[in-house]
C-alpha cells in the first residue's frame, strides 16, 4: 500500500498459456531404479534408443525408476514408451505415480490408473499439473497389464512448458483508482 491508502503494483507481466514443450530434459543427469534385471539397467530407459530398455527384477511391485537432473526442473509432461515386443509390451506401467523429491520426502505429482497399452513400441504422454522444481523425479509403478512382476520401459522423457515472453504489450492499462497511472505497472 501507499501510506496505507491504496495498493501499489510495481510491475505486471502476463504470459500466454503454454502450447509447446521443451526438448527432453533427461540429459546430463543420473538414472537409477529400485531394481534392474542383469543387462537391462535404468540408463537404458533414458538413452534415446528404443531398442534398449530397462527391466525390473522379478519382485512384487512397486518398482521405481528415477532420474536425477543436473539442475532443478519443473516437469509438466512425461513420455513413456513400451518395448517393441508383440507380447511383452504389456509390461509397461498400467498403474503408477510420477513423484518429485522436495528435499525431505517424495511428493506425488500425478497418479495414473488403468493405463492401457495398445501396441508394441507405443509412446504415451502423461501430464503433470503441479508447479514443483526438483532435481529428483521418479515413476513408481504398482502394476502392469502383463502381471508377472516385471516392468519394462523402452524410453522415458520428461518435459517442461515453453512459455512466451511478456504478453502485456500493445494494450491499454486501466485501474479503479490510480495514485500512479496504471500504465506504469506495465512499462
Amino acid at each position: 500500500t501507499n501510506n496505507g491508502t491504496a495498493p501499489v503494483v510495481a510491475q505486471v507481466q502476463m504470459q500466454t498459456p503454454p502450447v509447446q514443450y521443451t526438448a527432453d530434459l533427461c540429459t546430463g543427469g543420473t538414472p537409477s531404479a529400485s531394481s534392474a534385471l542383469g543387462g537391462y539397467p535404468a540408463s537404458y530407459a533414458f538413452d534415446d534408443n528404443d531398442t534398449s530398455y530397462w527391466t525390473s527384477d522379478l519382485t512384487p511391485t512397486p518398482h521405481t525408476i528415477s532420474y536425477q537432473h543436473s539442475t532443478i526442473r519443473n516437469i509438466k509432461r512425461v513420455a513413456i514408451q513400451a518395448i517393441n515386443d508383440a507380447t511383452l509390451y504389456k509390461r509397461a506401467p498400467r498403474n503408477f505415480t510420477i513423484e518429485y523429491y522436495n528435499g525431505t520426502s517424495w511428493i506425488v505429482a500425478a497418479t495414473f490408473t488403468d493405463v492401457g497399452w495398445m501396441s508394441p513400441g507405443e509412446k504415451r504422454y502423461f501430464e503433470v499439473d503441479v508447479d514443483a522444481w526438483s532435481l529428483y523425479w521418479r515413476i513408481v509403478i504398482t502394476g502392469t497389464d502383463y502381471g508377472d512382476g516385471y516392468v519394462q520401459i523402452a524410453e522415458i522423457e520428461m518435459f517442461d512448458h515453453v512459455y512466451t515472453a511478456d504478453a502485456c504489450t500493445g494494450g491499454t492499462a486501466s485501474a479503479d483508482t490510480a495514485f500512479n497511472p496504471a500504465a506504469n505497472a506495465f512499462d
